[in-house]
């Protein structure tokens, strides 16, 4: 319940952070400069998570 009511104020706080990125466009392209490593290394993550066959 705790990890779901984590979840759910993470989830508010980026659709914030989304909405005042909107206002400014100078942001937007700061934020997809940190958004595509941050991406990359989930990616990357998960496929050594999956290749280590944990469940």
């Amino acid at each position: 319940m705790n990890l779901i009511l984590n979840g759910y104020r993470l989830f508010k706080m980026g659709i914030v952070r989304l909405q005042m990125y909107l206002v400014c466009p100078d942001k937007i392209v700061n934020f997809h400069k940190k958004l595509v490593p941050l991406l990359n290394y989930i990616i990357l993550l998960t496929i050594a998570y999956k290749q280590t066959g944990l469940p």
